[in-house]
């Protein structure tokens, strides 16, 4: 079982990766299924979620 845990207090943050929040993360397949029992092995799956910018400008975000 995989347990996905983000707590981020949003507003100003004086460092840069407190900048944007994450939130509603899920485990999804190629077809962006959300995957919600068991996982094969070998199974390609993805894991999804939403981000926020908290701040007044445009950030670039790398992956």
């Amino acid at each position: 079982m995989l347990v996905i845990t983000v707590g981020i207090t949003p507003g100003f943050a004086s460092k840069e990766t407190e900048r944007a929040s994450i939130a509603n993360p899920r485990l999804e397949n190629a077809f962006r299924t959300s995957v919600t029992d068991k996982i094969s092995v070998q199974q390609k799956i993805q894991i999804s979620d939403d981000i926020t910018n908290h701040q007044g400008k445009t950030q670039n975000l790398f992956i």
